[in-house]
């Protein structure tokens, strides 16, 4: 049997201020708490940074982040991605 799977979007930006939207693929536990963050106005972003790690933000409808974090660009990602969306859950909470 096989895992469903979720489609998060984030927002990713490079060193040079480009970006792009991209999608990372999660189980869906993770998925529905991240639909959730979004449905209230929130949104993730990952920026590229120059020594190959990455900073993971959730961010407010304004585009504040609420909670970031680096981690290096490869499996820990991942890792990082999940605690992110998990944590995230605390806007919705004092949203409501």
């Amino acid at each position: 049997m096989t895992e469903t799977c979720i489609e998060i979007p984030f927002v990713r930006k490079f060193p040079s201020g480009n970006g792009a939207v991209q999608t990372v693929l999660r189980p869906e536990n993770i998925g529905l708490l991240a639909k959730r963050f979004i449905a209230a106005g929130g949104s993730y972003t990952v920026e590229i940074m120059p020594n190959a790690r990455v900073r993971l933000s959730a961010c407010d409808p304004g585009l504040c982040e609420l909670f970031g974090c680096d981690t290096d660009n490869g499996p820990a990602m991942i890792d990082a991605i999940d605690r992110l969306i998990i944590h995230s859950q605390q806007f919705i909470q004092r949203a409501n």
